[in-house]
């Protein structure tokens, strides 16, 4: 069998974290939801069946959870960090897609689950 691609995605993970431009944001906090996809440099994994050879996605969630604990104004800073953080642990990770989307973001008569970012970075 000949594996083209190789990708790993978390989904929906939630966070409380302190992010936002208005002082309250960062006084209070709000809920936060990130989803990431990966794509890695090879799929050694599929084969081998060892964790030595794949991206350990509780240690990923680990590095995504210490991120979202940083305070930002901007969730596009945050989702910036998060793809860097990605990349500095991980070198199996040739590619990432990171969104990160505020929950019910303040916005005076706004009806809606979040207001998000998404970013696609390449390592370098």
């Amino acid at each position: 069998m000949q594996i083209e691609q190789c990708f790993i995605s978390l989904n929906n993970m939630k966070f409380y974290s302190y992010h936002g431009v208005m002082p309250e944001e960062r006084e209070m906090g709000g809920w936060f939801t990130v989803s990431v996809k990966m794509k890695l440099n090879n799929c050694e994994a599929v084969e081998s069946d060892s964790i030595y050879d794949a991206a350990d996605y509780s240690e990923v969630y680990e590095t995504i959870a210490k991120e979202m604990k940083d305070p930002s104004d901007l969730i596009e800073h945050v989702a910036g960090r998060i793809a860097e953080a990605i990349f500095d642990d991980f070198s199996l990770v040739d590619s990432v897609t990171v969104t990160v989307q505020k929950d019910n973001p303040p916005i005076v008569g706004a009806v809606m689950d979040g207001a998000s970012v998404t970013i696609t970075a390449n390592r370098e």
